[in-house]
């Protein structure tokens, strides 16, 4: 039985060692790709790989045609980019419309919880003006004493102060550091509506 491939002589015995077969080396051929990221950026930087390519092919053209290298003197420009730009209309100013961020309408329990806390600071306030007409009552009738402890109890309802921001005691009498406060401050009053009046321009 014959064996075909045993039969043909190799390259080797074909070709003599003297011939310069095995010195020859196939040029590498560079790709369009290859050669769009070694390109002269001055020249060709603005273009695509697809302009790129395209003038390529033209200026080999242009060779085998002529023997010469057409290669452009100025910078080259992208054609895309102008029709983009050509594209693309203006927008107007009175053509945007504003956006507006609109806020979530509040749940039915958050309405609750709003209604219940406008309901006590109705009450408060209620409470605070009865107990504010009952201290005129108690000053009208000549009990000073009581009607200061109302206006302070009204305004421990207004505000939330405590008996203690007050400088009052747990039976609500004054402290002594309130009372200490308020004769210092009565006595200043009395030396300042003592006090002789100046008359501006009169030396002694």
């Amino acid at each position: 039985m014959t064996k075909f491939h045993n039969e043909a002589p190799s390259v080797a015995k074909m070709v003599s060692p003297g011939s310069g077969y095995f010195d020859k080396k196939e040029p590498k051929k560079t790709s369009y790709a290859d050669a769009y990221k070694k390109r002269d950026m001055k020249t060709y930087g603005d273009l695509s790989l697809e302009e790129y390519t395209a003038e390529a092919k033209r200026q080999n053209k242009s060779k085998k045609e002529t023997g010469k290298w057409d290669a452009p003197k100025k910078p080259m420009k992208s054609s895309k980019k102008e029709e983009v730009k050509e594209a693309t209309p203006e927008v107007k100013k009175s053509q945007v419309k504003e956006v507006v961020e609109k806020k979530p309408e509040p749940t039915k329990k958050q309405k609750v919880v709003e209604a219940k806390d406008n309901l006590k600071e109705v009450k408060k306030t209620t409470q605070a003006t009865k107990i504010d007409a009952k201290a005129e009552v108690a000053e009208a009738r000549g009990n000073t004493k009581r009607a200061e402890r109302l206006r302070d109890r009204a305004e421990r309802r207004r505000t939330g102060k405590t008996k203690k921001d007050q400088g009052r005691n747990i039976f609500g009498g004054k402290t002594r550091k309130r009372k200490k406060q308020e004769a210092e401050a009565a006595a200043a009053a009395n030396a300042e509506a003592n006090a002789p009046a100046k008359v501006k321009g009169y030396k002694k």
